[in-house]
């Protein structure tokens, strides 16, 4: 039994408390049914792919792609493959977002939904730039320390 099973079955929470969590992540959040079929969605999620939620619910996720309403589906290749899957998909309107799907199964490893988690690609490119950022300032700090490491090494001293 997991961890959070455990906390699940020690703990009272309800549908709604679970339901405002999952409404009130910074990621968006989508839960599929194990065909496809969209069964939850937070305002996030649709808010970063930029579609009315209307556009979404209870849509499967192959009908939103051959309707034009997204260009791929990662949620569809995570049901097919059995596997978390990541992708940057691009949605009509033009919004970039990045998705990851993880499939969900059963006891007895059938599959029974998928959850996956919304991302607008703003973000990731943010996130890019801060680590390009922090490499050079590694960089910097490594050519000093080789720098001082150099000077002890041709028994100089530091004034």
């Amino acid at each position: 039994m997991t961890e959070s099973t455990l906390i699940f079955k020690n703990k009272s929470i309800s549908f709604d408390q679970i339901i405002n969590v999952l409404n009130n992540s910074s990621d968006g959040i989508m839960v599929t049914n194990h065909q496809g079929d969209v069964m939850y969605l937070s305002p996030v999620a649709y808010e970063n792919m930029g579609l009315p939620e209307i556009d979404l619910l209870e849509k499967n996720v192959k009908d939103l792609v051959s309707e034009g309403r997204y260009d791929h589906s990662v949620v569809n290749e995570a049901i097919v493959s059995g596997e978390r899957t990541t992708g940057i998909v691009t949605v009509k309107e033009g919004n970039r977002v990045v998705s990851t799907c993880t499939p969900i199964f059963d006891g007895n490893h059938k599959l029974i939904m998928t959850v996956t988690n919304v991302r607008t690609q703003n973000i990731m490119d943010s996130y890019l730039k801060e680590l390009n950022m922090l490499k050079v300032k590694s960089g910097r700090y490594k050519s000093a320390i080789e720098y001082i490491g150099n000077i002890n090494s041709n028994h100089n001293t530091i004034i």
